[in-house]
């Protein structure tokens, strides 16, 4: 059964992006908007074997959803190849083709009691021909709304330095939907401004305790590094009843040693290695 995650909330600030020769133009405004609504485009199918559920398989392709706007934004219309500009004004064409483009928005969250602005860039965005509707009431003569159906079919996620696609531990690529930054992360303050690449982060460290505890907790520890730095700097210091610390390695048999000088290069998992004390 199809899972339907509906999330539906009032945007600002919207802005959109086509990319040329596979660079991003600047982010042009787009006015007007006044909610948004995006729906997992997600399936799962269970394989039974014997009467016993041997695994799940998931199906993820994006999302779909809804753009409201209450002005027609004659610019995004030409952009994407559904209207031209014609003799005595604005004509609507026959769409030969979709494009996609980034789509960013902002939206105001309560956290903990504090209000606080999410930033977003939405990645392999198709929008289809808006439906219209017309209102006509006597407090306020003419309310006009355009509904934009959604299509986010994403891009691959790259590499920490952005040059080649990532691949997981069993060799896939990843699909990257959707970036969102919140104002205690690093970029927050230029993020929107530029579409940014849907990369990993400079890197992620894995330690892998071994064995060991760290306060306590025994769960491996990840923190986020920089390409360049001293693997070691991020380190934690875990323990082990009646055992000493000895470093850490490349591998889980322990047989390539971290180097004192070692630098961070991509997404690592490093293995504490220990001896009886």
């Amino acid at each position: 059964m199809a899972k339907k995650n509906l999330f539906t909330f009032n945007v600002k600030n919207l802005k959109y992006s086509f990319a040329t020769s596979g660079v991003f133009e600047s982010p042009i405004d787009l006015a007007y908007a006044n909610s948004l609504a995006l729906e997992a485009d997600y399936d799962e199918t269970v394989l039974y074997g014997d009467g016993i559920k041997l695994a799940i398989l998931a199906d993820d392709k994006g999302k779909t959803g809804t753009l409201s706007v209450i002005h027609l934004a004659e610019i995004y219309e030409i952009a994407c190849g559904r209207a031209m500009l014609v003799e005595g004004g604005l004509g609507d064409v026959q769409q030969i083709s979709t494009l996609e483009h980034a789509l960013y928005y902002e939206v105001d969250i309560l956290e903990a009691g504090i209000k606080k602005t999410v930033k977003n860039w939405l990645f392999g965005v198709i929008t289809g021909k808006p439906s219209e509707s017309y209102e006509q009431t006597t407090d306020n003569p003419t309310i006009n709304n355009y509904e934009y159906p959604l299509t986010i079919l994403g891009t691959v996620l790259q590499n920490v330095a952005g040059t080649a696609d990532y691949t997981d531990a069993n060799g896939n690529t990843v699909m990257c939907y959707r970036v969102s930054a919140s104002p205690t992360d690093d970029d927050y303050a230029t993020f929107g401004a530029t579409v940014p690449t849907a990369k990993q982060p400079d890197a992620w460290l894995t330690f892998d305790l071994s064995g060991g505890n760290v306060s306590g907790e025994t769960d491996d520890i990840i923190v986020r590094g920089t390409v360049g730095e001293v693997i070691l700097d991020s380190a934690p210091t875990p323990v082990q009843i009646g055992f000493s610390l000895t470093g850490w390695t490349y591998d889980i048999e322990g047989t390539e040693n971290v180097g004192a000088t070692d630098k961070i290069t991509d997404v690592m998992t490093l293995y504490a290695l220990w001896i009886a004390s």
